[in-house]
């Protein structure tokens, strides 16, 4: 029998705080080289202007191992509906059974303001109060609570290349959390921004270099292959990079290919990757200089939160459907 756990499900068997703790381990064996992880399929679609991509992963420290199937299509926010469709499959590593198939948008969205809030708790200062947010989406309402589950934030600017949108966004995410959010498009208010996150499809840079004050995070997760640019190419030169994985992010992070490309960044200029970073003995000076967090995720960060909301399952038994 398959269980089904639904999106609604899996809010409830996971806490953000929980989900932040699951990527040390996950990212440290991804560093390590122990996590099995294959290239991932990315199959382009361009009559219908889509992508999907198929990631097949294992972590030997784990009982299970899991493929996610994701579909995003470019066209789906003018006909309201989700840019992103996905679907997780789980299996016991030693028999091969499959046990099973979860909602994987809401799991995607968890694990990858997962790995921002860690990336944060590393690099960002300890006061950090201020976040802006580029990207009023699913993604970038996981990367708020990320943050505020890391940084005592009183403040989050939104912006997105719809206003109204943004103001609409913004006022839900007061209601929700109770810290002060404002919609806006001048950007001159980066300037108070101690964390920012971009959560965008932008094929060009979402905001200006010059507007950053002299210490900030920026965590990087909308620019996922070449064709998307989030953070400037003037930033990425004189900021301390740091990725999630340097093959992948050097591959098919936009934002950094355009830079390289630019003479203003250098393969070798990435810092570390994000489960290296504790075994840097001196990581908690980067938090009073401009940082980048650049990710373009991987299957580790799926499994490990997968893994934990199956096991969250179990030991309550009346969670989910057999089918």
């Amino acid at each position: 029998m398959i269980t089904t756990i639904s999106s609604s499900e899996i809010k409830s068997l996971i806490t953000m705080p929980e989900a932040i703790e699951l990527m040390k381990p996950a990212f440290r064996q991804l560093s390590d080289k122990t996590a099995v992880v294959p290239i991932r399929i990315n199959m382009d679609m361009k009559k219908v202007n889509a992508q999907s991509l198929i990631m097949p992963v294992y972590l030997p420290d784990s009982d299970f191992y899991a493929v996610k199937i994701v579909s995003l299509n470019y066209d789906n926010p003018k006909k309201k509906l989700p840019f992103i469709h996905a679907i997780l499959h789980l299996f016991d590593a030693k028999t091969g059974q499959p046990l099973a198939m979860m909602d994987a948008e809401e799991l995607t969205a968890i694990r990858t303001g997962a790995s921002s809030g860690l990336a944060t708790d590393y690099l960002a200062m300890k006061n950090a109060s201020v976040l802006a947010l580029f990207g009023a989406g699913v993604q970038g309402r996981k990367q708020i609570d990320a943050i505020l589950a890391v940084r005592p934030i009183t403040t989050v600017f939104i912006f997105d290349i719809d206003l109204e949108k943004a103001t609409q966004y913004a006022k839900r995410v007061q209601s929700e959390t109770g810290v002060q959010s404002i919609a806006s498009s001048d950007q001159r208010l980066l300037a108070k921004a101690d964390i920012i996150c971009t959560a965008t499809t932008s094929s060009r840079a979402v905001f200006t270099d010059r507007y950053l004050k002299k210490s900030v995070h920026i965590n990087g997760i909308g620019a996922y292959h070449p064709g998307l640019i989030e953070i400037p190419a003037e930033t990425i030169s004189r900021a301390n990079v740091f990725v999630d994985q340097r093959e992948s992010c050097l591959q098919e992070a936009g934002d950094l290919i355009y830079a390289r490309n630019n003479s203003l960044f250098n393969n070798t200029d990435v810092i570390a990757e994000l489960g290296e970073i504790e075994s840097l003995s001196d990581y908690k000076k980067f938090r009073n200089q401009l940082t980048i967090f650049k990710s373009v995720g991987n299957a580790v960060q799926d499994l490990a939160l997968a893994a934990k909301i199956y096991g969250n399952y179990l030991s309550k038994r009346g969670k989910g459907t057999q089918r």
